[in-house]
């Protein structure tokens, strides 16, 4: 056969690509990212040319991107209220309404452009977003997945913690003084049924807990309660959590919530936002998470008197936030510090050392299964050093145990030997 004819052979034949491969619900959930704290472009400080605000250059993209019934219609109802910042400003909360108005399930394909423009929206208006509308917007997120079958939606999920990561970073500096408050807005969300929306959840809301370890006081111990209203938003009235340990008013109450209702949703919960606010790049640990790790791990961060504000369930907001009564009731509490069980029955120290260590366990599940070999030594560090703690905590008790007894054994053994 000559050269000519084997060029004219045919070729074989190439094996066919599955071009669409079918994915199971648990693998489409795997697939989801939510990460809205790393980006590869430039920061930018200002809207792109020729949008004078955020809102104004997301709808401007999505028109283009997204062409389903409900965002054109949210999209007509947006563009003659944002066509400056001070407009939009102005008409904030019915521009807000419309937003909420358009999430629903049935606008499923128009949901992530939706949440686009609402994590835009936020983006203008900052602090009045985060004092009038958080709250009503968590309320209805958490709505839509809980109640009306978002949790089995991975690209709505993906959209929605998008969104609520989003939220965070653009929000942060307001949201870090009353980060206990932000807590119990998103407990919903992160306590719910599905194990993957609370692991989306504490992948979003750790991103604040990590900031809460940067400040140089985060570890302080202020001087609160966990029963104590949470003041308004940088106020610094006394009797709050003040700027000064936040990490610590925020591990305390995290830990109280799942003290005083140890369910399994709620020990999953909270040990993954523990667990998500460690992680770090390459299979290692964030730069915060010696502190942080250490905070949870360490012995008594909550103790039986800090429940005996509750008695009788009497004192309400507005009476506790007064300065006056706020003293004369702290006055009462050292006296009812030795009767906190009665005050809180079941929460003795045994029980709430239990609970705690129960939310360090997830929190070391997630930490151990993100490690590799070689990224492991600053959690060795963490461990070694709580251990002698502990470890020294108990001499000085078994010392102190020792020393009646020798003092009562002198004097027996001195009239012996007269």
């Amino acid at each position: 056969m000559s050269s000519d004819e084997e060029l004219e052979l045919p070729a074989a034949p190439q094996p066919r690509v599955r071009r669409h491969k079918f994915k199971n619900f648990a693998e489409r959930v795997a697939d989801v990212d939510v990460d809205a704290f790393r980006r590869l472009g430039p920061v930018r400080e200002v809207p792109s040319f020729g949008a004078s605000s955020w809102t104004q250059e997301a709808l401007v993209k999505w028109r283009e991107l997204n062409s389903a019934e409900h965002f054109l219609g949210l999209a007509a109802q947006l563009t003659p209220l944002c066509e400056t910042l001070p407009q939009l400003v102005h008409h904030s909360e019915q521009a807000f309404q419309h937003i909420l108005d358009s999430m629903h399930m049935k606008a499923l394909l128009s949901m992530p452009a939706v949440l686009a423009v609402l994590a835009a929206f936020a983006q203008d208006l900052q602090g009045d977003f985060a004092a009038r509308m958080l709250p009503r917007a968590l309320a209805h997120l958490t709505a839509l997945i809980d109640t009306e079958g978002g949790d089995r939606e991975p690209e709505f999920l993906e959209a929605a913690f998008n969104c609520l990561a989003l939220l965070c970073k653009h929000l942060a500096r307001f949201l870090l003084p009353d980060l206990p408050a932000v807590l119990r807005m998103s407990a919903g969300l992160r306590y719910a049924r599905a194990p993957h929306v609370r692991t989306f959840a504490a992948q979003a809301f750790g991103f604040l807990l990590r900031l809460a370890a940067a400040a140089p006081d985060a570890a302080a111990i202020p001087n609160s309660d966990l029963s104590a209203p949470t003041p308004a938003r940088s106020s610094g009235k006394e009797g709050g959590v003040k700027s000064g340990g936040v990490l610590y008013s925020t591990l305390r109450a995290l830990l109280a919530e799942h003290a005083l209702h140890p369910s399994e949703e709620v020990t999953d919960g909270a040990g993954r936002l523990v667990g998500e606010a460690v992680l770090g790049v390459g299979h290692g640990l964030h730069s915060r998470a010696p502190l942080l790790l250490g905070m949870v791990l360490g012995e008594d961060l909550l103790k039986p008197s800090d429940f005996a504000r509750g008695k009788g369930g009497t004192k309400t907001a507005a009476g506790a936030a007064d300065k006056q009564q706020q003293q004369q009731h702290e006055q009462e509490q050292q006296g009812q510090a030795e009767q906190a069980d009665s005050v809180a029955p079941g929460l003795s120290r045994e029980v709430l050392r239990a609970r705690a260590t129960a939310v360090a366990c997830v929190a070391l599940d997630r930490v151990l299964v993100h490690l590799r070999r070689g990224r492991c030594q600053e959690l060795w560090d963490v461990l070694l050093k709580e251990a002698h703690a502990r470890l020294h905590r108990l001499e000085a008790q078994v010392q102190q145990q020792q020393q009646p007894s020798q003092s009562e054994n002198a004097p027996g053994s001195a009239s012996k030997r007269g």
